[in-house]
């Protein structure tokens, strides 16, 4: 369940503090509010880290967190996603990127692997607003990259913090891994005042009208810590290997 329940859509533009001053934001345009949260992550000479947590709750203690960690200046980030049982991890997953470029270790099959962004990617995530790479380490940014519409709403108070909700939508399309005609939905909720996010959600929906929901995904951290206080090395692939354990 979402953190409030959607409001009233939000409309006009106002202005919204950022690094390097305010810039105005159409809260109506879903593409105008994406671009606030990319500037709202980036701080010069700072990385931002978030954290979020789906506690599943479904008998086994299982939960699913991911934790990115994002360098917009130098183009780089860091992305963990785990998932724990009873306290214990049994599924890790590290991504670390660069210039469009990723390295993954996966404990599924104890390997790393590399992957080279495509022209058409980036195309898709330049007609998105995403030009920095760094930026496709949190979901909701990813989601965006992919939605064919957009809505922006309100959706009431947090702490007594109003509360921005964008929720996107794409259609599956021949040859995915998803039957033709599903309807992929996702929801990010953000305190209004920074654009820093809250919690996200993503449910598809078949065409007969079921539906599967993953999350909501709360962020149980969302800040700026300085790059010399991460360990040395930490962006780099070939760290990676140090994830494979010997069979």
């Amino acid at each position: 369940m979402l953190l409030a329940a959607a409001g009233v859509a939000v409309v006009g533009g106002l202005a919204f503090a950022c690094g390097d001053g305010e810039r105005d934001v159409d809260w109506a345009g879903g593409d105008s509010v994406m671009a606030a949260a990319m500037e709202a992550v980036s701080r010069p000479g700072e990385v931002f880290h978030a954290r979020e947590v789906w506690s599943q709750g479904d008998g086994d203690g299982r939960a699913e967190t991911i934790e990115a960690w994002l360098d917009p200046a130098n183009h780089r980030f860091r992305r963990e996603r785990r998932i724990e049982r009873a306290g214990k991890t049994t599924d890790l997953w590290v991504v670390v990127g660069g210039d469009w470029a990723t390295t993954s270790y996966s404990s599924t099959s104890n390997s790393v692997s590399s992957h080279d962004v495509t022209p058409q990617e980036r195309a898709e995530a330049a007609e998105a607003g995403i030009e920095n790479p760094a930026m496709l380490a949190l979901d909701y940014f990813s989601m965006h990259m992919l939605s064919d519409e957009e809505d922006v709403s309100s959706a009431g108070t947090v702490d007594g913090d109003p509360v921005v909700s964008i929720e996107g939508k794409w259609f599956q399309e021949p040859g995915g891994d998803w039957p033709e005609g599903v309807n992929h939905v996702w929801t990010t909720e953000f305190r209004k005042s920074t654009l820093l996010p809250l919690q996200t959600q993503l449910k598809d929906v078949e065409p007969d009208g079921r539906e599967q929901a993953y999350g909501p995904f709360v962020f149980d951290v969302a800040e700026f810590v300085p790059p010399e206080g991460l360990p040395a090395g930490f962006f780099s692939p070939e760290r990676l290997g140090e994830f494979i354990t010997p069979e």
